[in-house]
């Protein structure tokens, strides 16, 4: 008899990284590709066999987290040619984002910073673009919402003046901006009912401004800057919007957001708005659809991750994020997570930004003097302009004696229509000897013309905000803002036309 011989047993297939045995024991062929360090995880990028569908991948997480210990599960995501899954790091891994750290790479350009991706590369959103002209920030207590609301209003007064954005910040607990009170470009609200009316009058601004771009043939408001006198941009943050979805806001509040959040982008109007409470009571459909830019931070449950970032974020589910600026953003198509900045010492990074005079006054760009916009002549040159404005009226803050004031201004102003303001000397040079006495009538006149502050700024000193010669500009910011409180001191205001009523 033959002896047979019996095939060798096979020996058990063995894996080269641990993560790929760790599939191989749960089913799942796929080969390690690279790994990737991020502040809070590390990033394993595989490529599963052709026989495995994602989906079978997609609900390992809490498995692996079992079998290899890893302090939460890992967030397990489709990415274009292969699957990335992200290890959480220990607590005392992480590292954490300082702002300062990342503001230098901040563009000129109207955005806010979303957070650090695992390249280190620092994310923005561009508040002018059609697909993130508002924004949705969500989630639990924990997750890192307050420090991203920080680190975005930080970024926008560290780069722009009050001539060219002014913040209204809604705060009914008096919890989170109050910080940023003082400052030219804040207006703080802590009444809900404040609120409510602050945005009915932004309504009626941004119909006035689209009012403005039709009488000047501009699509919209960065084609109105280019050729005529700049109008600022405004940006609502809402820290907490919930209360205003239902009781006895809901319509109102409902009726603004939709109109803002459809029609805003093109006049400037910008809406952050931010919860702790993300189902679907608060991020109503309404929500949804009008603001497709959001950013979810760490939740409870999976089924609010759907809520904020809708059904089609496959595989990219907030609960599993670990908290504290950890985050998933998404602009309406793509998906990323990314670690959000902290600002550690608020007081130091704004030290050198513009105050307010009197700390309990509304911001110098108020929403009355929103309405009215510099520019909108168009002489051809400085000699048409003062045509024009010669067939004035004589104002009656000004005497006979004070002509010669009178016509300076005139002058001035319409050199500043004209874009000509090195035509002649700035009004406050000493060539045109004024005495201080002059000079506060000349700014009464201008204050009562409303050609916004960085217009007067520019012919009376012929200083402008932005580039190197920048806090020259400062010292005439605060030299103007001392000289409209001593014509308060005197009783002026623009309550009574600053003396020309």
């Amino acid at each position: 008899m033959e002896a047979t011989l019996v095939e060798p047993l096979a020996l058990p297939q063995q894996a080269s990284h641990p993560l790929e045995q760790a599939l191989l024991n749960l089913g799942v062929e796929a080969t390690v590709l690279e790994e990737v360090e991020s502040p809070s995880f590390t990033r394993i990028k595989i490529s599963p066999s052709h026989k495995v569908p994602f989906n079978k991948i997609a609900g390992l997480g809490d498995t692996l987290q079992i079998s290899q210990g890893y302090q939460n599960a890992p967030l397990i995501t489709p990415q274009k040619g292969h699957v990335a899954i992200d290890i959480p790091k220990a607590n005392a891994e992480r590292k954490f984002c300082e702002y300062l750290d990342y503001c230098g790479y901040l563009g000129s350009s109207f955005t806010v910073p979303v957070g650090v991706d695992i390249n280190n590369n620092l994310v923005e959103v561009d508040l002018s673009s059609s697909v993130s002209a508002h924004l949705l920030v969500a989630g639990s207590t924990g997750g890192g919402k307050s420090e991203w609301m920080v680190a975005a209003i930080c970024s926008l007064l560290t780069r722009f003046t009050s001539d060219a954005i002014q913040l209204y910040l809604v705060d009914p607990k008096l919890v989170e901006f109050t910080k940023f009170q003082d400052y030219q470009q804040v207006t703080l609200i802590n009444e809900n009912n404040v609120a409510i009316e602050t945005l009915r009058k932004l309504c009626n601004v941004m119909q006035e401004r689209y009012e403005l771009f039709r009488k000047t043939r501009s699509k919209d408001l960065s084609e109105y800057n280019k050729y005529h006198a700049k109008i600022p941009r405004i940006v609502i943050f809402f820290d907490e919007f919930s209360a205003f979805v239902s009781g006895e806001f809901k319509n109102e509040f409902n009726s603004a957001l939709a109109e803002i959040a459809q029609r805003g982008r093109s006049a400037g109007l910008h809406l952050i708005l931010a919860t702790q409470r993300p189902d679907a009571s608060v991020i109503t459909p309404l929500i949804r659809s009008n603001i497709t830019a959001r950013i979810a931070l760490k939740t409870i449950q999976s089924q609010d991750s759907k809520i904020i970032l809708g059904t089609e974020a496959n595989g990219f589910d907030s609960s599993k994020l670990l908290g504290k600026g950890d985050l998933i953003f998404s602009d309406g198509g793509t998906f990323q997570r990314l670690q959000g900045l902290y600002v550690s010492d608020c007081d130091s990074l704004l030290a050198n930004i513009e105050t307010k005079v009197l700390t309990n006054e509304a911001s110098p760009a108020s929403l009355d003097e929103l309405h009215s916009y510099p520019g909108e002549a168009n002489a051809e040159d400085t000699g048409e302009a003062i045509s024009a404005l010669g067939q004035m009226p004589l104002n009656q803050g000004f005497l006979k004696s004070d002509s010669k004031i009178f016509a300076l201004v005139k002058l001035k102003i319409a050199e500043n229509m004209a874009g000509s303001n090195d035509a002649t000397e700035p009004l406050f040079n000493e060539i045109w000897g004024l005495t201080p006495e002059e000079k506060l009538l000349a700014l009464r006149y201008l204050l009562n013309q409303k050609i916004g502050k960085e217009n007067a700024i520019s012919i009376l000193w012929n200083r402008n905000s932005g580039g190197k010669y920048h806090s020259k500009y400062q010292d005439c910011s605060n030299t103007y803002e001392r000289m409209i409180l001593e014509l308060k001191n005197q009783g002026y205001s623009s309550h009574n036309y600053w003396g020309f009523s």
